[in-house]
């Protein structure tokens, strides 16, 4: 049922919806006058997007037959979920975007990516951000910072006269330590 731009047309791939074309644009009309207007917000996800309905238990009912019934007919990238916020209840659109009143999918290669963003901050969620930032972003920003504090005073020392003075100094100081531990 999602998988179209064209709202009035039924599905041409068989690998997303098994709905026929009279079910299919009767499907359509269903999600487009009796869900969609109920919605009371839209988030835009990096997977897709959040449809926020109000907290009444029919909207959820009804969110959970709709969720089924696309389950059963229409394997294809989109996925639905629904889930009990304090706001209300969420419906979870996974792989396509709402253009109007229509679903349009998402490119494969950007839902898969999103996925697998969305799998990897779920696995370590913010635990492991966390830890990237402060075992690894922290220290790397402490040692330039330092480094940085620690060679401004050097500046002044970039004189070929001073430079030469320090090399000098440094080849004395050699050939004195040399000098002293050979055998007289």
């Amino acid at each position: 049922m999602a998988e179209h731009r064209d709202r009035h047309s039924a599905p041409t791939d068989a690998s997303f919806c098994t709905l026929s074309s009279s079910d299919y644009a009767d499907r359509a009309r269903w999600v487009r006058e009796e869900l969609l207007p109920h919605a009371t917000n839209r988030i835009e996800t990096a997977t897709g997007m959040d449809l926020l309905f109000p907290d009444r238990e029919r909207f959820g009912a009804t969110l959970r037959d709709f969720v089924e019934h696309e389950r059963s007919c229409c394997a294809g990238p989109v996925r639905f979920e629904t889930r009990r916020e304090p706001e209300g209840w969420v419906l979870e659109v996974t792989g396509a975007r709402l253009q109007g009143s229509t679903l349009e999918i998402m490119p494969p290669e950007r839902a898969r990516r999103a996925a697998g963003l969305r799998r990897l901050l779920a696995a370590g969620g913010v635990g492991a951000v966390g830890s990237l930032a402060l075992f690894c972003g922290v220290p790397l920003a402490v040692a330039a910072l330092g480094g940085a504090a620690a060679a401004a005073p050097l500046l002044r020392l970039d004189h070929p006269l001073v430079i030469g003075t320090g090399a000098v100094a440094l080849s004395l100081g050699v050939w004195a330590y040399w000098r002293r531990r050979e055998p007289s």
